[in-house]
């Protein structure tokens, strides 16, 4: 997205030291063995991925945002791969797929094809989260910022047209950023 692009030093210093995603990424890393390979898809300022490797876990952190991946790749001290959840082509490579605001950026249009290059790039019993602003339309923010917003329902429903998923948990969430309440879907699930 060209705001990612434009504002990559801004959107870096902005979410780098964000701690709100803590307690879905503690509930992620539950369901994930010590030593497994997350993809970090849509790593934005690498923050997570720095915390998957401070916690023992090997990561590959991809982006689309050139200019943000520079900067991830600093923090994490290791490269980002610059490449788009639409285009990306890996095969039974991940054990788990940290998907955090990332994926609310897929018009609805192009959801389904996305979903089947994540089930891909999972392992079997693989583990994938992801999250999306509680809604239920396609909207743009004040910045230009494209969104593809879900209800826990409207999310369920897209989830139940791939047998090879298995929802292990989902949950609303309301956490602040930029001086105002947002609610987030949560949804953990698994390649069966």
């Amino acid at each position: 997205m060209i705001y990612y692009k434009d504002n990559a030093s801004n959107y870096y210093n902005e979410t780098v030291g964000l701690e709100s995603i803590s307690v879905p990424r503690d509930r992620f890393l539950s369901y994930i063995p010590k030593n497994s390979h997350i993809l970090d898809l849509g790593c934005g300022s690498g923050r997570d991925s720095l915390y998957f490797k401070q916690q023992g876990y090997i990561v590959t952190a991809l982006d689309q945002s050139e200019p943000l991946a520079v900067l991830a790749s600093q923090l994490i001290s290791q490269t980002v791969v610059v490449n788009s959840y639409q285009t990306m082509n890996y095969t039974a490579q991940f054990d788990a797929v940290w998907a955090c605001a990332s994926l609310l950026h897929c018009p609805k249009n192009e959801i389904i094809p996305v979903f089947k290059n994540i089930i891909q790039a999972l392992k079997p019993k693989g583990v994938w989260y992801m999250s999306f602003k509680f809604g239920t339309a396609e909207t743009v923010d004040s910045m230009g910022r494209f969104f593809n917003n879900y209800t826990p329902e409207s999310l369920q429903q897209l989830v139940s047209q791939f047998k090879e998923l298995q929802i292990l948990d989902s949950w609303l969430e309301t956490s602040e950023l930029r001086g105002h309440q947002q609610q987030w879907v949560n949804m953990l699930l698994k390649k069966v």
